[in-house]
């Protein structure tokens, strides 16, 4: 990594195709289970294509399925299917005769319940991917009729439940339990905006009037440390949130980021302060930090900044605008599309990341720094950056 040039990359990206089928199952092969993953070898999810048409209150026919693209690893049995959202869920259960890339058919069963965008996690082995199916209005009857308890104004009994930390993905124990009033049964979908990366939904069907109780999912990413409130759409009815701080994986190795709907993070592999050219023979000291992402290590990244006195102190702020500082994420797997972004002072039109050092102990050498602002991608959009942090023990 300390190979790396100061404010240099230099990057190269190729497309790999690969195109495999679906093997069918039979009696004659060896009866084990296929292993295998859903995500790229930079650990995003690969394609999820959805074909049909998704009308609430219509029953799914052979022509509702996703098709998912899933390396396998080892042949074997395979299980392939998402849970069951808003009615209707997809599956597919064969046998891998190979290992390699393929695609699969989910078959969607059920009904849909309600005309929304309806969101399914996809789990195959050890991984999960997310996709959206969009339901239309359908002919299935009048949704169900209903107030919320409390409204106007905050909701009644709302009981937020799990841990909510800054860049950290909220799982399936991040849920918030609101009561309803219902007056005519139906079907029902209540949900959030999105408010500091993250949001809440629910859906699904009233089979009874009265007092009852109903649990939003939270999904994203929460991006600052803060009492976040919610609002029901569509109401007043709102409820707040606890955004704790995160803690770093390891001593004197860690960083992280958030671009408002991915969160990265790893290990600083290298953390040093060196001597530097400048313009006009003179010489300046850097503070760089260069590190991979984890479970990398394809994904790298770089911050540096340049040291007024030549001495690292806590308290200063460097802009990557100027010629003072910089911050890339870059990957160097040239099979796939790079999540490259890139703040220094030579792009046009400028893009900002303030840098801080929050503090610096001389005794232990344990720095900690915070950084945030716009970046460069790729294909020249501008990138939101929040909630950076670095951790790290300068040589």
């Amino acid at each position: 990594m300390k190979a790396l040039k100061f404010l240099a990359i230099v990057l190269g990206a190729m497309a790999l195709f690969i195109g495999c089928q679906k093997e069918f199952s039979y009696e004659s092969l060896p009866q084990v289970s296929a292993t295998g993953t859903l995500k790229n070898d930079s650990g995003g999810c690969m394609p999820v294509t959805v074909f049909g048409n998704y009308s609430a209150g219509d029953t799914l026919s052979d022509s509702n399925y996703v098709l998912v693209q899933v390396n396998f690893t080892q042949a074997g049995n395979y299980l392939i299917a998402t849970g069951s959202s808003n009615g209707f869920s997809f599956k597919d259960s064969g046998y891998a005769v190979k290992a390699g890339l393929q695609s699969i058919k989910l078959k969607g069963t059920g009904r849909p319940l309600a005309q929304q965008i309806t969101n399914f996690s996809v789990a195959f082995d050890t991984s999960v991917c997310t996709f959206s199916v969009s339901v239309n209005a359908g002919t299935s009857g009048p949704p169900a009729v209903f107030t919320l308890a409390g409204t106007p104004g905050n909701c009644a009994n709302a009981q937020v439940k799990g841990d909510y930390k800054e860049g950290t993905p909220l799982t399936s124990d991040n849920v918030v339990s609101i009561q309803v009033n219902v007056d005519s049964v139906g079907a029902y979908s209540i949900s959030t905006g999105v408010s500091n990366g993250f949001s809440f939904a629910a859906q699904g069907v009233f089979s009874t009037t009265g007092l009852q109780t109903v649990t939003l999912q939270g999904t994203g990413t929460p991006t600052t440390v803060d009492t976040t409130t919610m609002q029901i759409n569509g109401t007043t009815c709102s409820f707040t949130v606890a955004v704790s701080t995160n803690t770093f994986a390891g001593l004197d190795s860690a960083w992280q980021f958030s671009d408002g709907t991915n969160f990265y993070h790893g290990f600083v592999d290298t953390a040093f302060t060196r001597k530097v050219g400048l313009q006009g023979g003179d010489s300046a000291t850097a503070l760089s930090f260069y590190g991979s992402a984890y479970p990398g290590p394809d994904t790298l990244f770089q911050l540096d900044v340049l040291l007024p006195g030549n001495a690292v102190q806590s308290g200063t702020t460097y802009n990557t605008d100027s010629a003072n500082a910089d911050f890339y994420l870059y990957n160097t797997d040239t099979t796939t599309v790079p999540p490259y972004y890139r703040a220094d002072y030579t792009i046009t039109p400028a893009v900002n990341i303030q840098i801080t050092i929050n503090s610096y102990d001389p005794v232990t050498k344990i720095a900690t720094v915070v950084f945030s602002g716009t970046a460069r991608n790729a294909a020249g959009e501008n990138i939101t950056i929040n909630g950076g942090k670095v951790f790290a023990k300068v040589d």
